[in-house]
């Protein structure tokens, strides 16, 4: 994989649609361009050739699985952002389970969006640790303290193209002992306080119901997914990016670059650790799952089919691999 080489036993099929890998490959494509363009040759390289390269397991049944992808990990790119939201979501529920099922405190969870006014590029990284800073100075305060028992904390930052500023904000999913409470108003005051600020910033603050779907019905905002998704989302959505003046993209590249968009705190730290979860990145071994040849749905045979990006066709092509 490593070369980007069609193996010699390989039969070309057909061109594939294979969503939503196609798409967001495409979208990478227009990144890597605007990494191009600022003067990024390397980075815009590894993006370019970001999942050029996919092997699929496939059943006559329908189950298929992707077994490697050649991922750049770059925190711009379109794919591996959306490889690690989905990572982050799967761990986060996985967490939200096992402290539902083995953990004797019994907790619920709320589900806050703490915000600060829009800051040029150049004031973005600061203005993030800012944040960063005010929410610990919160959680050291005896009210919070005694009742925000953990947290899962990200930062989403999206554009104002007219005034061309950024608003950073974090999603936050605390979990709170069970007969504690803390209400929209506390939260409010006490976040204007901490970012020491003259103005009351937005904020938001909501119950979440961690119900199972059948319990939660049709309306996902009582289900603790909605919350999940929400908190573990894009740091910055692709068409933001793809949309963004060139020296304004050059300058949100730099100033996010040494920023951790994710962080953990409490119970929900020390579960991510006994349960040995990593959420910032996607490390080589992400790359690869566990070969399955047989299905785990029907416990046929599966078999390899590899695609390989048509930069002609701006779509993937699809080759059968001879066993």
């Amino acid at each position: 994989m490593s070369k980007k080489r069609i193996p010699h036993k390989a039969e070309k099929v057909k061109l594939s649609p294979l969503s939503p890998w196609r798409e967001k490959k495409k979208e990478s494509l227009k990144i890597a361009k605007k990494l191009q363009l600022v003067g990024y040759f390397e980075r815009s390289r590894r993006v370019m050739e970001c999942s050029e390269l996919l092997i699929k397991r496939k059943c006559e049944c329908g189950h298929t699985h992707i077994q490697t992808a050649n991922l750049c990990r770059d925190r711009l790119c379109p794919i591996c952002n959306w490889r690690l939201s989905l990572k982050r979501y799967a761990n986060m529920i996985h967490i939200l389970d096992f402290m539902r099922n083995n953990i004797e405190t019994k907790y619920h969870f709320l589900f806050m969006t703490l915000t600060i006014r829009n800051c040029k590029a150049h004031r973005l990284n600061a203005t993030v640790k800012h944040m960063s800073q005010s929410w610990n100075r919160l959680l050291q305060r005896k009210s919070f303290k005694e009742k925000i028992e953990g947290f899962a904390r990200s930062v989403e930052v999206t554009f104002n193209r007219e005034r061309e500023d950024f608003h950073p904000h974090f999603h936050i999913i605390a979990a709170v002992r069970v007969g504690e409470c803390i209400s929209p108003a506390e939260v409010r005051e006490a976040w204007r306080e901490v970012l020491r600020i003259s103005y009351d910033p937005i904020t938001d603050i909501r119950e979440v119901y961690n119900k199972t779907k059948s319990e939660a019905g049709e309306d996902p905002a009582d289900d603790a997914t909605a919350a999940v998704l929400e908190t573990f989302k894009y740091a910055v959505k692709s068409k933001t990016l793809q949309d963004m003046p060139l020296n304004l993209f050059r300058e949100l590249s730099d100033q996010i670059n040494s920023l951790r968009m994710v962080s953990f705190g409490g119970v929900f730290k020390k579960v991510k650790n006994t349960l040995a979860l990593e959420m910032e990145s996607i490390s080589e071994s992400d790359e690869i799952s566990i070969r399955k040849d047989e299905c785990s749905k029907c416990g046929n045979l599966m078999q390899e089919v590899l695609y390989k990006w048509s930069f002609g066709e701006d779509a993937y092509q699809e080759f059968k691999l001879e066993e």
